[in-house]
């Protein structure tokens, strides 16, 4: 394998543990999104009718409906990287004469849903033959949201804006209360790989660990079954082991899987595999390998990195603390079975050797290889499959062995070590990556506020009245930095006790834009307040609501016409500049204190617009395009 190629496939595997790999997978920030449901259809000739959707090269199919009036409700999303792309969608039916029915097609340019809301239409096919006929013509009804790159930023943004306060918040307090409720409520793999990173980047990472370790052992029945669970705390520390000592795993046993997969014969053991003869010759030279592994990983511990050997340390006090006698079975739960196995089972995920292991016969003797060795680490005198009972010898000639590995591996030294993590998983994190990572945290908590919120009374730190006043006081801030209620010229404009807005999930928004009640004039005024243009227009439109009775809804509540332009203007929400603008043609916005860039650059945004003759009371177009240059290199603009 050339030089070259190995650097690349080297690179490759290392950014699935990257920030930005991590960044972009959840978000995919660097383009738009457009989501579309295919609702139904109407009045087809036949049946088997099915929709195939496309922009660009991306293309998606609804499944087949037997019915003239067929029924789908399939959701679809599409990566936008030009809005100059055009939605396409065929309708297509049952073959006919060998060929299949091209019952018409629609063209949707994705500019002209460029503005975030939730729409939903009826559109009639244009015909493939360019004939008209008397009969009421084919139609589907789609439902869609489109939404810009920038407007997918939003947490990015606030974490930009805010970082050293959510520092402050979530990473600086003590006894990290808001971030063991937030790890509670939401056990994922995402969040895992993201407090970890963050923690680590600011020299955290410890007290981190710490904290979600001694909160799953709280929870542990019994010593048989610690850190056996796949929770919060066993996703972090293996996240924790691959930053900080993949280079040490590929050093160790890299040579020895290479020479696995490059001859793996005569180690299969299983009689249901091979006869029993050929497992009975097998045997021996299967145990001889797994020896070979073994006496690796035990000659090479002091090289070790310091941060995972501080943890297993600390590791090995918390667990004395509730299971005495036990630590080394923890130690081994992480270090064997959460790393050096799956690294033996994966090698090329790991980034253990560089290409990846095809052949069937060496990923079946690296499995068998990991078995022997899990069974080793949890102190197992026989193993439970009859055709591994040949290698029992094994397990009971390494047990001394292995309480020594535990113990080394729980010594720091106490002269710094040299050894190699790579360089690139070891470098300290940009500020631009921090902000990444911290943006992660924002969108979980956006979503898990309240949840967060109630398992914060749930946790026995609580009860002390320092920690009920510091906690309390840093979650408002937290709730405020989320979900800022709009600010211009230093008023407030506040939208009574909440003024959050809803969180915008994609399920949450389209189906608020479907039927239901009457809408809550309240929640739209909270929604207004925030300057949520989205979540105003999904309230009207799930009311069925026009211009006229938002403004109805407004004037019912007392609210002077310029308090929710304010509002718009200072939350940078142009959309909503422009909705508000239509319902009050009249108003105008008088400003007697200066406007910051962001609003500046709502102003040009909406002054763009068929509104600009309602705005004319304000600055003109080319000087509030002179403004947000001038202050472009100065101050983040929410274009």
């Amino acid at each position: 394998m050339s030089g070259s190629l190995r650097d690349s496939r080297k690179n490759l595997l290392l950014r699935q543990n990257t920030v930005n790999e991590l960044f972009n997978k959840h978000f995919g920030f660097q383009s738009g999104c457009l989501l579309v449901r295919v609702v139904e259809g109407s009045n087809f000739p036949c049946k088997n009718v099915f929709c195939e959707l496309s922009i660009d090269k991306a293309r998606h199919q609804t499944t087949v409906q037997k019915d003239v009036s067929p029924r789908w409700d399939e959701d679809f999303s599409f990566e936008v990287n030009d809005e100059a792309s055009v939605l396409i969608v065929n309708v297509l039916g049952s073959k006919k004469f060998g060929k299949r029915r091209h019952h018409g097609q629609i063209s949707l340019p994705v500019k002209t849903l460029a503005d975030g809301s939730v729409c939903e239409q009826w559109y009639p096919l244009a015909p493939s033959t360019g004939k008209k006929g008397d009969k009421q013509p084919e139609e589907i009804l789609l439902r869609f949201q489109y939404r810009t790159a920038t407007e997918r930023n939003h947490d990015f943004m606030i974490a930009k804006q805010h970082y050293a306060d959510l520092v402050r918040i979530l990473v600086s307090p003590r006894d990290l209360v808001i971030m063991s409720a937030l790890a509670s409520v939401y056990e994922s793999e995402q969040l895992s790989k993201s407090i970890i990173r963050l923690f680590k980047a600011e020299e955290q990472d410890m007290r981190l660990l710490i904290q979600l370790l001694y909160r799953d052992l709280k929870n542990t029945r019994s010593a048989e079954t610690i850190f056996r669970g796949d929770t919060m705390a066993t996703k972090t520390v293996r996240n924790y082991m691959r930053i900080v000592a993949q280079a040490y795993l590929r050093s160790v046993l890299g040579p020895l899987v290479s020479a696995v997969v490059a001859d793996a014969s005569g180690l299969e053991v299983d009689t249901a595999r091979v006869s029993a003869a050929v497992a009975a010759e097998n045997a021996p030279h299967l145990l001889a390998v797994t020896q070979e592994f073994f006496d690796a990983l035990l000659l090479a511990v002091d090289a070790v990195p310091r941060p995972l050997r501080n943890l297993f340390q600390l590791l090995r006090q918390l667990v004395d603390q509730l299971f005495p006698d036990s630590s080394g079975r923890a130690v081994g739960s992480f270090f064997f079975l959460r790393f050096v196995c799956p690294a033996i089972t994966t090698p090329d995920f790991f980034n253990v050797v560089d290409e990846e292991v095809a052949d069937p016969e060496a990923r079946r003797a690296l499995t068998l290889i990991a078995k022997c060795l899990q069974n080793l680490a949890n102190q197992m005198t026989v193993f439970k499959e009859e055709f591994m009972q040949p290698l029992t010898p094994f397990l009971t000639s390494n047990q001394e062995l292995l309480e020594y590995l535990y113990e080394k591996l729980a010594m720091v030294p106490a002269v710094p070590d040299e050894t190699g993590a790579d360089e690139r998983l070891q470098a300290p994190l940009s500020a631009d990556d921090r902000t990444k990572i911290m943006s992660l945290l924002v969108g979980t908590l956006r979503a898990n506020l309240d949840a967060v919120e109630q398992q914060l009374d749930k946790d026995p730190r609580m009860s002390s009245p320092d920690v009920i006043a510091s906690t309390k006081s840093d979650f408002e801030a937290l709730k405020a930095i989320l979900f800022p209620a709009p600010v211009l010229g230093g008023v407030l404009v506040a939208a009574g006790e909440a003024a959050k807005a809803p969180a915008g999930a994609v399920g949450l928004v389209l189906a608020e834009a479907a039927s239901g009640p009457p809408v809550d004039a309240n929640a739209l005024h909270r929604a207004v307040a925030a300057g949520d243009a989205l979540a105003v227009k999904a309230r009207l439109a799930r009311a069925g609501a026009d211009k006229q009775q938002l403004r109805g809804l407004l004037e019912a509540l007392d609210t002077v016409n310029q308090t929710p332009l304010l509002a718009a203007v200072s939350s940078g929400q142009a959309d909503l500049v422009k909705i508000i603008l239509a319902a009050y043609p009249e108003a105008r916005l008088d400003i007697n204190a200066p406007l910051d860039s962001q609003a500046y650059c709502t102003l040009h945004l909406a002054a763009m617009s068929s509104t600009a003759a309602s705005l004319m009371p304000l600055p003109d177009c080319s000087d509030v395009r002179g403004h947000v240059e001038t202050t472009r290199g100065n101050t983040p603009l929410h274009y």
